[in-house]
């Protein structure tokens, strides 16, 4: 239900570590910039681009959200309209967290990337399967083993691997 990008040293910190700089906070913050819809007012660092992830800032929030960002503020924490611009670029500071909520549902990330797609013949969708591991050939992945129904399953995928996890727990190969 929250969005939140990522922090910058984060991306940075993934980047180094893998020495692969796709990872880095630059990158990804563009992977996220083509994907967002976002729908609250004009922030810097989040730009209205329309494609599939609705994004928005929390429409009517608990009164204690607000409240704590202004103590925050009292005490002179920098405050923030969104916690996906710059905040994810500052050393700290406090935001109402934006939402992955339209008319007062939540919108996950299989409902958007995976359901519309449910009656491809190259899709396979497990609920209840966790995703224990993904099986590589040198450095590519080619399928995904899972616990599922109380046994390890490997499945083997001829094009491409992923999956998507959330609160459904969801897992697709395809």
């Amino acid at each position: 239900m929250a969005w939140a990008r990522g922090h910058k040293t984060d991306g940075d910190f993934f980047a180094s570590e893998s020495g692969d700089p796709a990872w880095n906070y630059e990158s990804v913050l563009n992977i996220y910039r083509r994907i967002e819809d976002w729908q609250g007012a004009q922030t810097p660092g989040v730009e209205e681009l329309a494609d599939w992830v609705f994004v928005q800032s929390a429409a009517d929030p608990n009164p204690i959200a607000p409240a704590m960002v202004e103590a925050a503020r009292s005490i002179g924490m920098p405050t923030f309209d969104s916690n996906n611009g710059v905040l994810m670029e500052a050393d700290g500071g406090a935001s109402i967290l934006d939402l992955r909520v339209r008319d007062g549902k939540r919108l996950s990330v299989f409902r958007t990337y995976v359901f519309p797609f449910m009656d491809r013949p190259n899709l396979t969708v497990l609920t209840h399967a966790m995703v224990t591991r993904l099986t590589l050939e040198n450095k590519r992945a080619t399928g995904v083993e899972s616990a599922y129904n109380g046994k390890v399953q490997r499945i083997h995928a001829a094009l491409e691997v992923g999956f998507v996890a959330g609160r459904d727990e969801h897992a697709k190969t395809f």
